[in-house]
């Protein structure tokens, strides 16, 4: 298993390539430059590694708001994050599930296939399905 890990002042994203999938730890803070440096990383892993499932798993102490993920939104398109990718998302602090539910949907409505979960093994057992 190889692991790429990230510092970005007070927080960090690890990347970690798994059999099937992709995973990708994220905590602390959550700014625009945070999720597009991230999103950047992994969709570049996922190229490589030709693996197109993503397990995001987040304890995240400041979301982001809903303006910025607004604007990822034409960054996911410039790095080629589609429909061939299906993201199973993971939130581990309960107080910023909202922010997380409006990044599904706003997501899903633009053709990704994406969903937020509360428990890691609910997410591992979507992205597994189909296989």
């Amino acid at each position: 298993m190889s692991k790429a890990q990230h510092t970005l002042q007070s927080n960090e994203f690890i990347i970690y390539d798994k059999e099937d999938y992709i995973q990708v730890h994220a905590n602390g803070a959550k700014t625009f430059e945070f999720a597009a440096s991230m999103w950047q990383e992994v969709v570049k892993r996922c190229n490589t590694e030709k693996k197109f499932k993503i397990l995001g798993i987040a304890l995240t102490s400041d979301p982001l708001k809903k303006e910025e993920a607004d604007n990822l939104l034409p960054f996911f398109k410039e790095l080629g994050l589609d429909q061939n990718y299906k993201i199973a998302w993971v939130e581990l602090n309960p107080e910023y599930y909202d922010i997380i539910l409006y990044s599904e949907s706003l997501m899903s409505s633009n053709g990704i296939d994406a969903k937020f979960f509360y428990e890691v093994g609910h997410a591992k057992a979507w992205l597994n399905r189909d296989q």
